[in-house]
């Protein structure tokens, strides 16, 4: 097994320090692309932002994968920095146009509450229908389904307005 194999199962474990001194010790004797990528996954986990980012950005220099513009966007959005997180989601986009990256992009117009959500969603479930309503389904859970803030009426007609598109 070499260090990539090591390193995904250490973080399939949760076993971030490990993994992170795994692969600092890799980069050290080789450069590629994979081992920033997810020595930036690693930072993400241990939410060093400023280091994930500029691991991603390295990443992304040594190998152009929309994969590492789009994580780069969601630790942007995870800081809630949505702006620059829409911009990660758009570069992503110019290289592989992409049903997640236009649902991404509508989430975070949703976040400044702007109507281009709306374009962008419509974009994504154009795009693969399917897709699109499982990442709404996953968003629904991660962010209404147990939130005592929103109401069981409102929780219910979130879930019809989902279930409508399926």
């Amino acid at each position: 097994m070499d260090d990539v194999e090591k390193a995904k199962e250490l973080l399939k474990n949760r076993n971030y320090l490990e993994a992170a001194e795994l692969i600092e010790n890799s980069l050290k004797k080789n450069e590629n692309d994979e081992l920033w990528y997810l020595r930036g996954i690693i930072s993400l986990k241990l939410k060093s932002y400023d280091y994930a980012h500029e691991c991603f950005e390295t990443a992304y220099w040594i190998n152009k994968k929309p994969e590492y513009l789009k994580t780069d966007g969601m630790a942007y959005m995870e800081m809630l920095e949505v702006e620059e997180a829409i911009e990660k989601f758009k570069e992503a986009n110019e290289i592989k146009e992409d049903a997640e990256h236009y649902f991404f992009i509508a989430v975070c117009y949703m976040f400044l509450n702007d109507d281009k959500s709306k374009e962008f969603l419509k974009k994504a479930y154009e795009m693969n229908k399917d897709k699109t309503v499982r990442l709404l389904k996953d968003f629904f859970n991660s962010f209404f389904r147990d939130n005592p803030e929103v109401g069981q009426k409102t929780k219910e007609m979130i879930e019809e307005k989902i279930d409508e598109y399926s």
